[in-house]
């Protein structure tokens, strides 16, 4: 089930994203356009792509202490770009082997009409013991491109997910080194007129997704300030998430959070930053996702530091 629409913001492009996340059906893949807004100050771009973990049916992995290998496909149809290739297991980022390195973030560019499978190989490293884990993966968009004026984000640095992956782990590897940061949350409850507005056909939309965004009323909407705590509320789908703080497309920091059910989950961070870094956060499900419903990656705005 493919859920990017109901995911993804607004960016002032116009993208063509194909998934190759699909059913044991006739269809090989399935295609999906989305139509984003254009200002006057912008010329309009076009981006066309797929990407997903090849022969992938919705089927369990299961992981018993093995290598873990597949291939991952990437097709640029449209515009010439440069994605950044990254995978989580539970909202951890995973060093992976590709084409002889290690890395956590697999960077290429691409040319138009240019296809490339990456011979994958990673062993999955978790926080905590677990049966049931989410396998995520995404690109990023331009990731090496360092935003210095609001106007040149628009698509850049904007993350694509596929769909959750069920990883059954039979045998758990523990990352030591991976550090938590603690957050105190303070729980408000949502407006009934916002849920009201989020609810069509009987059904809170709130119940099927998760957001987070910056919880202020300033009107300047795109900028940090270095030295100033930066709100956060994150709301939606009751349950367990994992927070991943990005700084220059890189993870700085990572939080654990529980939303409740029609409540704004309210933290403050204070984010070491300095002029000109790009920021953004992505909210990550921790409890297993069925393969058919299941929750997107989402990120917040994506914010330049004055």
């Amino acid at each position: 089930m493919n859920r990017m629409e109901e995911s993804m913001k607004k960016i002032l492009i116009f993208i063509s994203v194909f998934f190759l996340l699909v059913g044991c059906n006739s269809k090989d893949n399935t295609k999906e356009k989305i139509n984003f807004e254009k200002t006057e100050s912008q010329e309009e771009e076009h981006y066309e792509y797929e990407h997903g973990v090849a022969n992938y049916h919705f089927e369990q992995w299961n992981y018993n202490g093995e290598t873990l290998s597949f291939d991952y496909n990437i097709n640029n149809i449209g515009k010439e770009c440069e994605f950044g290739l990254m995978f989580l297991i539970d909202g951890i980022p995973q060093e992976y082997e590709v084409d002889g390195e290690m890395t956590s973030m697999y960077i290429l560019d691409m040319e138009t009409n240019k296809n490339k499978t990456l011979s994958i190989k990673m062993n999955p490293k978790i926080d905590t013991e677990k049966d049931k884990c989410n396998f995520n993966a995404f690109l990023i968009l331009n990731p090496s491109l360092h935003i210095e004026d609001i106007k040149q984000y628009g698509h850049n640095h904007s993350i694509s997910s596929v769909g959750t992956i069920l990883l059954e782990m039979n045998k758990t590897s523990i990352n030591k080194n991976i550090k938590l940061e603690n957050t105190e949350v303070h729980y408000q409850d949502i407006p009934k007129q916002v849920i009201k507005d989020n609810t069509k056909d009987g059904m809170n939309m709130l119940d099927s997704n998760i957001y987070i965004a910056k919880n202020s009323s300033e009107d300047n909407q795109n900028y940090l300030y270095i030295n100033e705590p930066l709100q956060l509320k994150i709301y939606g789908k009751k349950g367990n998430y994992r927070i991943l703080e990005f700084k220059n497309n890189q993870i700085s920091n990572m939080y654990n959070i529980t939303v409740k059910k029609d409540q704004y989950s309210n933290i403050t961070l204070n984010p070491v930053m300095k002029k000109n870094d790009n920021i953004y956060f992505l909210v990550v499900p921790l409890d297993a996702q069925d393969p058919y419903d299941y929750i997107m990656i989402n990120q917040s705005e994506r914010w330049i530091v004055k």
